[in-house]
């Protein structure tokens, strides 16, 4: 129920915030980017586990960090 609900946001935010992102040209470095690898989390596992490795991405979205740019969950 939890991840069903954590799918159905990150939808929105693709939705209607992705697009903001998109038209002051903000390109993600990694691939997936950071919802589609949050959809793939929650989809796989439960939903703690799928939601601290979807911060954990999120938080690392940046030049830098020690995490490859071609990441799955």
């Amino acid at each position: 129920m939890l991840n069903r609900l954590a799918i159905l946001l990150i939808h929105t935010y693709r939705l209607f915030g992705s697009p903001l992102m998109r038209a002051n040209k903000v390109r993600c470095l990694r691939y997936p980017t950071c919802s589609e690898y949050g959809l793939l989390a929650f989809r796989k596992h439960p939903f703690k586990k799928a939601l601290s490795m979807t911060r954990q991405r999120v938080k690392d979205c940046r030049m830098g960090t020690n995490r490859g740019l071609i990441d799955y969950p």
